[in-house]
């Protein structure tokens, strides 16, 4: 499991990469969903034996991130309609 989620974070990082690179933004969602993801497999793979605080903890974690993924999103979206606006005030006018 360790060595697999190397390879998450290795394969999620080229995707930063060649993102960054193709649109000069940095797409800070993906490892928060892999961040997701992994402690949804860690609860998964944990299964009857969890203590229930220890469950309610790592479902506040999972709850925070998801929050969290989704105001990145929005804040993107607004970013790129300022980008725009101020792309279209730069042009001029004929």
């Amino acid at each position: 499991p360790v060595i697999q989620c190397c390879f998450h974070f290795i394969d999620s990082g080229k995707d930063v990469n060649l993102t960054f690179y193709s649109t000069n933004r940095i797409p800070v969602t993906l490892p928060i969903i892999i961040a997701i993801t992994a402690l949804c497999r860690l609860i998964i793979m944990q299964g009857k034996e969890m203590d229930a605080l220890m469950l309610i903890g790592e479902a506040g974690a999972v709850l925070i991130l998801s929050a969290s993924a989704y105001i990145m999103s929005l804040k993107d979206k607004v970013s790129l309609e300022k980008k725009k606006e101020f792309a279209d005030d730069k042009s001029p006018e004929l």
